[in-house]
């Protein structure tokens, strides 16, 4: 997820929301994820469960939180994910419900089946703009 941070702010921002990150990873981001995570996994998918725990304990209006399912560059060309890299967003929802988006995002099949991908939350998006936008 992190080398695609920079297009995620810029998105985020032209919809007028303001991007707040997890902290750096630590141990006490570890332990947060080792208290939640609902099955044994590797070191990275603890990791990840820990920094959407640590988002949860911020007044974050969402945690946005993709499954990457395509990632080809062109037709010949196919990056196959691990499985439990591709899937930790939906096991992160099956034990934090709230304020998480996990749509399931295509990026390398072009622009119109990107947009398609991010139907199911477009409406979460609009909100998060409404919010954002307001006076304070």
């Amino acid at each position: 997820m992190f080398e695609y941070l920079p297009f995620w702010i810029t998105f985020f921002n032209r919809l007028g929301c303001a991007v707040v990150l997890s902290p750096d990873s630590g141990a006490e981001i570890m332990e947060k994820g080792l208290r939640e995570l609902p099955a044994e996994t590797c070191f990275p998918i603890k990791l990840a469960f820990g920094h959407v725990k640590s988002l949860l304990e911020t007044d974050a209006d969402w945690i946005f939180f993709p499954s990457l399912v395509d990632l080809h560059r062109n037709a010949e060309e196919t990056i196959q994910l691990c499985p439990y890299a591709e899937h930790v967003p939906f096991m992160a929802r099956s034990v934090v419900q709230e304020r998480l988006l996990t749509p399931s995002i295509l990026i390398g099949s072009g622009p119109g089946d990107f947009v398609k991908s991010l139907g199911p939350s477009r409406r979460s998006f609009g909100e998060m703009t409404v919010r954002s936008n307001r006076p304070t």
